[in-house]
């Protein structure tokens, strides 16, 4: 099994994604609709006012970046299945936006999953930044939805904070606070979301 409390895993032996996905995720991030017709709106996984909410850090606040979830259709999903994982909860292509003043994507759980992520674009020089709540254990289970999002910055205690691999698979642990600083630019990802029961990790000492 994972540890009980990780923030991030590269996986480095899963192969990289096709140039042809490459080039439509660039095309399909390019291309991105209206925000309010973001996917993960319009089936009710977030709303409007989670995504321009109002975050603050060292006392300064801002809105906050959000990401938008972009389908990258049936034969990647098939590649997917064939090369990465073939039970998932759901694959797409994300993108980070924002107003161009907002450099920071807000602490918030993901849900009581982890993420295989591969990252196509950094938006610029950013840094992902887990966090403990210091009322709250670490990994959050159970009565998620209560704590979902945190607004003040300063509420939380750092755990780490890293510069995610370009052209890189990894697995990440939603179920721990997390947020982005130092956004930029357009941030582009490959998100692969699975449950924790489908992972099983052996460790060889030699």
């Amino acid at each position: 099994m994972l540890p009980s409390v990780f923030t991030w895993l590269p996986l480095p032996n899963l192969p990289k994604v096709p140039e042809r996905f490459i080039d439509l995720a660039h095309k399909l991030g390019h291309a991105k609709e209206d925000p309010s017709s973001d996917s993960l709106i319009t089936d009710g996984t977030i709303d409007m006012e989670y995504k321009t909410r109002i975050v603050t850090k060292n006392g300064k606040s801002q809105v906050t970046r959000c990401q938008e979830r972009i389908d990258m259709g049936q034969e990647w999903n098939e590649w997917v299945r064939d090369n990465i994982i073939n039970d998932f909860i759901e694959t797409s292509l994300r993108i980070n936006t924002g107003p161009e003043q907002s450099t920071l994507h807000g602490p918030h759980i993901d849900g009581e999953f982890y993420r295989i992520y591969y990252l196509i674009d950094r938006g610029g020089d950013p840094e992902t930044v887990f966090y403990h709540h210091p009322e709250h254990p670490i990994l959050f289970g159970k009565g998620l939805e209560r704590g979902r999002v945190w607004s003040n910055v300063d509420d939380l205690i750092e755990i780490e904070r890293v510069k995610f691999p370009v052209g890189q698979w990894l697995i990440f642990n939603g179920i721990i606070l997390h947020g982005i600083e130092n956004v930029t630019g357009p941030r582009l990802n490959f998100n692969i979301s699975v449950w924790p029961k489908h992972f099983d990790f052996s460790i060889n000492n030699k």
